[in-house]
């Protein structure tokens, strides 16, 4: 094990192993420590729609959403060249469908925000929309396609992060809980890990999701929770659709590979990762309003994980405290997305001391203001 390094980054989801990858490849000893393996938490548990429009994001976050989007097509061919991986992005857009006229009465108000911003939207009636995905329920009222949405196979994609940052030099060290950040002096000094072995470095990455607050054991309040989402799988085979399909309280994603994910919940309900029968009967009955042909589909799989969330919904990017703490944390929904944004950000800060982009409404200390805390 390492004694020494540059930086330290905790955490090996698509978050930390895409700030790793970044940092390696400018000749930076890193170091990547992970309670468990690699991409093994929130990162493959997520469904892997880059939806920086269909999310309803607005103002600094859309702007950060929309830059990452961006970054996709050039950093899956790097990373296809640097691994050999095929991550299973698609250039497919996203349709939002209404099933209500509640439903149908807010599309216009969001194209018009969406066109606004001079951001690529197409408003469609039902019959456009049954055409364009036949399907979908007959009572589908309208809906919205945003064309330059895109969607990644997340489990490929966070893999293949991984295998990038360590060929680029990174030394990842799964099954490696970290117990403690640590201060030395005025800046921060490394890590312990819970085997009591220390990492001493002088720049550390707190990537670590849903444990990223680490008990309140931090230079600055990090208020990061787990959120956890229920997700399944059905068999699509006779059930195509060609995007991902949003709905008002569900969504579905079709996989090349013959499968459709339902997601998902959003639950405060701590570290349980256990699926629940009414998390998979609401998914069931979201899917099938949406697309009543899927009664019958076999049902493939269920499973949960946790999201990262901060009491806004806003990520944690930036100085965490004291010099050389960074966090990268408390992205939610939007991991994946964000995974490349994020990753230029940090990279930014450590080695060139500024970030391509403003970070005052991600700053860390925007919790510590609002509780009162000095």
């Amino acid at each position: 094990m390492a004694e020494t390094a540059d930086i330290v980054v905790i955490g090996a989801g698509a978050i930390g192993c895409a700030v790793a990858r970044r940092l390696a490849k400018a000749r930076r000893r890193v170091v990547v420590l992970d309670r468990g393996q690699p991409g093994g938490e929130a990162s493959s548990a997520a469904a892997g729609i880059l939806a920086a429009q269909g999310e309803g994001h607005e103002g600094p976050f859309l702007d950060l959403c929309l830059r990452s989007r961006a970054q996709f097509p050039a950093l899956v061919g790097e990373l296809e060249a640097e691994t050999g991986m095929d991550v299973g992005y698609s250039a497919c857009g996203l349709l939002e469908v209404a099933l209500s006229e509640d439903e149908d009465r807010r599309l216009p108000a969001r194209a018009a925000e969406q066109a606004g911003r001079k951001l690529p939207v197409e408003r469609l009636d039902a019959g456009s929309v049954r055409r364009l995905e036949p399907g979908l329920s007959p009572s589908v009222r309208g809906g919205l396609l945003f064309a330059e949405e895109a969607a990644v196979d997340p489990a490929r994609f966070s893999l293949a992060l991984a295998r990038a940052a360590s060929a680029a030099g990174a030394l990842l060290l799964p099954e490696t809980p970290v117990a403690r950040i640590l201060s030395d002096g005025p800046r921060v000094g490394g890590v312990r890990l819970a085997s009591g072995e220390e990492i001493h470095s002088e720049v550390v990455v707190n990537a670590a999701g849903s444990w990223a607050s680490f008990g309140g054991d931090l230079p600055i309040l990090l208020p990061v929770r787990p959120a956890k989402g229920q997700m399944l799988a059905l068999e699509a085979a006779r059930h195509p659709f060609s995007r991902p399909v949003l709905g008002a309280k569900t969504y579905l994603v079709p996989r090349p590979e013959g499968r459709l994910l339902v997601g998902a919940t959003v639950e405060d309900v701590g570290f349980d990762k256990s699926v629940t029968a009414e998390g998979v009967l609401s998914l069931l009955a979201g899917a099938i309003a949406i697309a009543p042909g899927l009664r019958g589909a076999r049902l493939l799989e269920t499973w949960a994980g946790l999201r990262p969330r901060t009491p806004d919904g806003w990520p944690v990017l930036g100085e965490a405290g004291v010099p050389g703490l960074y966090a990268a944390a408390g992205h939610f929904r939007n991991g994946i997305l964000l995974a490349p944004a994020t990753a230029e950000i940090l990279a930014g800060l450590i080695l060139d001391g500024r970030s391509p982009v403003p970070l005052g409404p991600f700053r860390a200390d925007r919790f510590a203001a609002r509780s009162g805390a000095a």
